[in-house]
């Protein structure tokens, strides 16, 4: 069982956890912390680099117009809250609310703090070097908050993906309309802000990590892993999933195809063609696959949306009896495959169908193997389980 994640409390009994924690520990005349512990707490016990907002002691930190803040958000499934500390001018708030999304969470901090604490200082913007070769830092970060060995590697390809680019000025360019300007070694400010994002190299020089103030579910210190070409989702869309409509017709064009022949030779009046049982082997076992991945999609998207309608604590506790076998599916497509490959040889071998229909089997095996990879490279494996 996970470690609890999460305080149940009134909003009274928090107020009193605030107060203590912007009076050195201390509630009314009782002394709930002792100072050394908080300084503790409240001071930086880890970040990814000098430069970049880290951890606390259960408490995440943030700049927001200059100033230091200390905050913990929360969420599940229709709710949002953030408890938010400005430890030196001893003011803060507790914020929640039903919904689910975050941008009021954004928004109210914003507005709070441009009223109660602008920014005093003035940014200086920065010139980018036009002549910077920019290209070791462009491509895809994935955020390593994710299950590697587990069902939860597939969220990957939706959630936490990160793009860096480069304009034909100099700077680094964020989906979110962010340009960066190099100010050191691995290092980018913001060329009209004050954020940060700084990178991790081999000792090849290459560029493997990322690492940025993340606001997803909250603001925390996000590290990114940079993605291989073939690790993106933009590959995974255009490879993986692009043979996945031809698996799922097989199963209705061959039938409708050997239909309109037969009916096609009976107005000709000409015989059919003499088919072995190694055709009809072939053909059975590659319509067979092709239910399986109809059969595993539409049960793995049924039972997905269930586990998100009731806040995922399916996959946090254990992995749902139902999904369960239906992970199997993939696993026994394995096997499949194999034979596939095998009926493949054979039907080249002794010149089954005509050229076309071998060419066309072929690719149906080509597909069947691409989803088995792509199953076996996002833990879609039952046995796993």
């Amino acid at each position: 069982m996970p470690p609890a994640g999460a305080l149940s409390v009134t909003a009274n009994d928090m107020a009193h956890f605030m107060i203590a924690h912007l009076q050195s520990g201390r509630y009314g005349n009782t002394q709930l912390l002792q100072q050394a512990s908080l300084r503790d707490m409240h001071r930086q016990q880890f970040s990814h680099h000098p430069r970049l907002p880290g951890m606390a002691y259960g408490f995440m930190e943030q700049y927001v117009n200059g100033h230091r803040v200390l905050q913990h958000a929360g969420d599940v499934p229709g709710y949002r809250s953030l408890l938010f500390l400005l430890p030196g001018p001893k003011t803060g708030f507790m914020l929640a609310y039903n919904a689910s999304s975050s941008a009021l969470r954004q928004e109210f901090v914003t507005e709070f703090m441009d009223r109660f604490f602008p920014s005093s200082a003035q940014i200086q913007p920065l010139d980018p070097d036009v002549d910077a070769d920019l290209s070791p830092y462009t491509g895809y970060y994935r955020l390593t908050r994710y299950g590697r060995r587990s069902l939860e590697k597939l969220i990957s390809l939706f959630v936490g993906t990160f793009f860096i680019g480069a304009d034909s000025a100099g700077h680094l360019v964020t989906r979110d309309g962010g340009r960066w300007v190099e100010v050191e070694p691995l290092l980018f400010r913001q060329a009209e802000g004050a954020g940060h994002l700084a990178f991790r190299a081999d000792d090849r020089g290459q560029v493997t990590h990322l690492f940025r103030s993340v606001d997803m579910g909250g603001v925390f210190p996000g590290a990114y892993e940079k993605l291989a070409w073939y690790e993106t989702a933009t590959f995974a869309n255009e490879f993986y999933l692009s043979w996945v409509p031809l698996l799922l017709f097989t199963p209705v064009v061959w039938p409708i195809a050997a239909g309109v022949g037969s009916l096609w030779r009976l107005w000709r009046r000409r015989s059919s063609p003499r088919r072995t049982w190694g055709m009809r082997g072939a053909q059975s076992l590659a319509i067979l696959f092709s239910v399986g991945v109809i059969w595993f999609a539409l049960g793995f998207i049924q039972k997905s949306l269930r586990m998100v309608e009731q806040g995922g604590g399916e996959l946090i506790y254990g992995m749902p009896g139902d999904m369960h076998l239906l992970l199997w599916i993939p696993t026994v497509q394995a096997g499949l495959a194999m034979l596939l490959v095998g009926f493949t040889i054979q039907a080249w071998r002794k010149q089954y169908w005509s050229l076309v229909g071998r060419l066309h089997y072929s690719v149906v095996v080509l597909a069947a193997l691409a989803w088995v990879l792509f199953s076996v490279q996002y833990n879609l494996i039952g046995h796993l389980y």
